[in-house]
């Protein structure tokens, strides 16, 4: 699923994502991935690396949950 548009008041038909913007950035709630040590460590060399795509699971309302960070 890609962007394909904002808006500050009209919900559009699911899936959709539901973010905060009471300040200069967006939180959507998915910015943060917590990892066992071991694998905290080695992720940021493997993502300078390659590309990688986030799994997100987003529920009826728009909540969303980072499941994951993989290569594409």
């Amino acid at each position: 699923m890609v962007l394909d548009g904002t808006s500050r008041t009209d919900r559009p038909e699911p899936p959709y994502l539901a973010c905060d913007s009471r300040s200069f950035e967006l939180s959507c709630g998915i910015e943060g991935l917590f990892l066992p040590q071991d694998k905290a460590r080695d992720l940021p060399t493997a993502m300078a690396d390659g590309e990688f795509v986030a799994r997100i699971r987003i529920d009826s309302r728009g909540n969303a949950a980072l499941l994951g960070v993989e290569p594409r």
